[in-house]
């Protein structure tokens, strides 16, 4: 790998591999449509949600907007096609990609995203593993499954030894709060959930984030500390639209 690769990925690491893994698993609007399960993301076809990323001083540092492209229902279930554009503050670098997501046997599940493409990575991204998901009558306290996403970066011509794996290992997974919260994209009513996030990149790499689900729109804010307890950067919802 070359070192300006090398630099990138460390620049981006945090937005373009965490933050964005993360952002894909966005949880939006509830739906009638499924008997036994909150859908928690946009849910007609159409909807915008933007979310604003920033460093752990405040400053903006890119902006994402997931847009719902297609909606399917069949016999009680419903399959969300959606995508993600995110642009950083200095329009050097992009994250694009579509992914499917919906309510699956009662439960809100984030499928397999293939043809992830990032410009600061120069190759294609592909996140596989385990689905994460949110029961569908959360109650503070509950504690969730740990979960595994894996992330394979493609070859290109600054990656001559093919892929690199790495896997996002999310554990201590539980609801600690349900409540309302006031945006600058409205007022939602949200779930508030926590989890150890822990990878590989060279050297060990641990945080630990806290996030707030909406039955309305779906994430409008995330919070990704250190081990040492530091804020390292943080999300919210910005915009909004149907």
């Amino acid at each position: 790998m070359s070192y300006q690769l090398t630099k990138k990925m460390e620049k981006m690491k945090e937005k373009n591999i965490v933050f964005s893994v993360i952002l894909l698993l966005l949880f939006g609007s509830s739906s009638s449509l499924a008997q036994d399960c909150e859908i928690y993301f946009p849910t007609e076809e159409g909807s915008m949600v933007e979310m604003t990323n920033y460093n752990g001083k405040g400053k903006v540092e890119s902006v994402g907007q997931t847009t719902i492209l297609k909606k399917e229902v069949s016999s009680g279930d419903v399959i969300l096609t959606a995508r993600l554009f995110e642009l950083s503050n200095d329009n050097k670098d992009t994250v694009d990609i579509e992914y499917t997501c919906g309510c699956i046997n009662g439960t809100f599940e984030v499928g397999l995203f293939t043809g992830l493409s990032t410009e600061s990575l120069g190759g294609l991204l592909e996140v596989g593993g385990d689905k994460l998901d949110i029961p569908s009558n959360p109650n503070e306290g509950d504690v969730l499954e740990d979960k595994q996403v894996i992330v394979k970066i493609g070859a290109s011509e600054e990656m001559e030894n093919g892929l690199l794996n790495m896997k996002y290992n999310f554990t201590n997974r539980k609801v600690e709060e349900v409540g309302s919260m006031k945006t600058k994209a409205g007022e939602f009513k949200f779930i508030k959930m926590s989890y150890d996030l822990s990878t590989r990149f060279i050297v060990p790499v641990n945080y630990h984030v806290i996030e707030w689900y909406s039955t309305e729109v779906g994430l409008i804010r995330s919070e990704m500390y250190n081990k040492k307890g530091k804020l390292m950067s943080s999300s919210e919802i910005t915009g909004y639209s149907k």
